[in-house]
């Protein structure tokens, strides 16, 4: 990958004013920066974490 593709890539999807145009260009991006498109499942365990005031919040379910 040549060192201004990055650039390109971003000049490219402020530059354009179709919508399909501009989804293609977030695409290329996405491809560069992180090689992944769209979600994933994430899966941990609940933690509960301290609020400001000193208490422990808890899952709810």
């Amino acid at each position: 990958m040549s060192p201004g593709a990055h650039d390109r890539a971003a000049r490219r999807f402020f530059e354009v004013a179709a919508m399909e145009e501009r989804i293609a260009a977030a695409h290329a991006i996405a491809d560069l920066c992180i090689g992944a498109r769209g979600f994933f499942a994430w899966d941990s365990e609940r933690i509960p974490v301290e609020t400001l005031d000193g208490s422990s919040s808890r899952d709810p379910r």
